[in-house]
């Protein structure tokens, strides 16, 4: 009995199976249009299908004219156009989920609970919350949030106080540590937000519109974003060497006030990932440096053609 249990074990290991997909339930493609790259587990990137299952270990980019929503019970995630994010292994269970924003504007519906159980760390800072609906920009250059409705919790990197951000607001903070986080009110900002869960007509004819945290090119949510448009484009090679390991130990930069912080962060203007969408077939092992230094490996040498794994299946 224990031979037939270890040998099944070392089966599913062989098939690339990570187990930490039994404690945390995989996001949806419920909505795609334009170009979107998925890499799943760690293997080169493919175009993304509706349906297609999102697990911790893959990793999502959009292109100049992508946009793409991920649901998971009741909570959901529109991401822009030239964005990238990743669900690390690290950091999501049954109870809590962690998201690595490492560029691009994405808007975030999560679930209402007691206890903060969503987090969204980018290469500056990391919000925290219980639930609410809110927009996150990552760039090269500073991190950007709105609040709809809720509140967020966001913690700078290399910075000792913990800011509570309410509806109405933005925040931006800069990548450099001693420079100030700026707070502004959200202009002519709507009174009534309400909270959608995972209803991405809803979220996106609600907030899309009203999302003001940008950097210097416009982000875009591409206007066909619709249902049925499953993103089969023709067919064009997409080995970008765009990894999705998301085993990076990238610092986590919860509410903890320390106070300890001397400006020495380690993160840096070179945290932009880098990851181009070139498609020009040659796995190129493009780090994803997440800001801290950690990047995620990825040595883009693999002889797969980027068309495996097409619908997530086996991965349950």
């Amino acid at each position: 009995m224990f031979k037939a249990i270890l040998s099944a074990i070392i089966l599913a290991m062989a098939l690339g199976v990570n187990f930490t997909y039994a404690a945390s339930k995989a996001w949806t493609v419920s909505k795609v249009s334009g170009k979107v790259v998925i890499s799943v587990n760690g293997k080169p990137g493919k175009w993304v299908q509706l349906g297609e299952q999102v697990y911790p270990g893959d990793r999502i980019k959009t292109l100049s004219n992508g946009t793409v929503a991920l649901t998971r019970d009741a909570e959901a995630m529109i991401i822009s156009s030239d964005a990238q994010m990743d669900i690390p292994r690290q950091g999501n269970t049954a109870n809590y989920t962690t998201i690595v924003q490492r560029k691009g504007t994405i808007l975030f519906s999560a679930k209402k609970k007691a206890n903060r159980h969503f987090k969204i760390r980018t290469p500056f800072a990391a919000a925290i919350v219980k639930g609410t609906t809110f927009a996150i920009n990552a760039n090269a250059e500073n991190m950007q949030v709105q609040v709809f409705e809720g509140s967020v919790a966001l913690s700078g990197a290399g910075r000792s106080e913990t800011h509570l951000v309410t509806a109405g607001v933005k925040y931006l903070v800069p990548a450099n540590v001693n420079s100030k986080i700026l707070v502004n009110r959200v202009v002519n900002a709507s009174k009534i937000n309400p909270h959608f869960g995972n209803d991405i007509e809803k979220l996106a004819a609600m907030y899309l519109a009203k999302i003001e945290v940008k950097w210097r090119k416009a982000i875009k949510f591409t206007s066909d974003f619709s249902a049925g448009n499953s993103g089969n484009v023709k067919a064009e090679k997409t080995n970008n060497g765009n990894s999705a390991s998301s085993n990076d130990s990238s610092s986590d930069y919860s509410s903890s006030s320390n106070g300890s912080s001397n400006g020495n962060s380690s993160i840096s203007k070179s945290s932009s990932n880098g990851n181009s969408s070139s498609s020009n077939g040659s796995s190129n092992g493009n780090s994803s440096s997440n800001g801290n230094g950690n990047s995620s490996s990825s040595n883009g040498n693999s002889s797969s053609n980027g068309n495996s794994s097409g619908n997530g299946n086996g991965r349950k």
